[in-house]
């Protein structure tokens, strides 16, 4: 490990063990004080492994939201944050071209080969790099049959 995880750790573990000493002051036993320490070493790197997790998650995690039309419609860079309630609302499932035109306006992309419209959904989310974010919407006999939500790291 390197160096500054130790300092972490340190730092951690001496207010661990002050607030330790509080729980157990109204313990007449006079090992409270190796108690308080026993307890603080088995805590410190629980405590290490949950606020690090906890700082992960925070910068990893991208935004989300519901679908909202007036949004998706005015805030083309942000529509990223729109993109898994589509997906998982099923929100296009079944519905012709023109009801998807009607929600999502026009494609930025139309693919005949695949038959497949891609919208721009922005840059963003991802943390600690932006993501290039892109719905597809792929039909089967005129109907929207899947939809994804795909990102790519800048």
């Amino acid at each position: 490990m390197r160096w500054e995880v130790y300092l972490v750790l340190l730092c951690i573990s001496i207010p661990t063990y002050f607030i330790l000493l509080r729980v157990f002051k109204h313990n007449k036993n006079s090992r409270k004080y190796a108690i308080a320490l026993a307890s603080a070493i088995v805590l410190t790197p629980i405590l290490y492994a949950g606020f690090t997790s906890l700082l992960i998650k925070t910068m990893s995690g991208e935004p989300s939201q519901e679908f909202n039309q007036t949004k998706w419609l005015a805030a083309k860079s942000e529509r990223f944050s729109m993109g898994d309630d589509i997906v998982t609302s099923k929100l296009l499932l079944d519905k012709d071209s023109i009801q998807v035109k009607e929600l999502l306006g026009e494609p930025n992309m139309k693919n005949s080969t695949t038959n497949s419209w891609i919208y721009d959904m922005g840059t963003g989310g991802g943390g600690l790099g932006f993501l290039i974010h892109h719905l597809s919407v792929t039909f089967e006999k005129n109907k929207v049959a899947k939809v994804d939500h795909h990102s790519v790291k800048d």
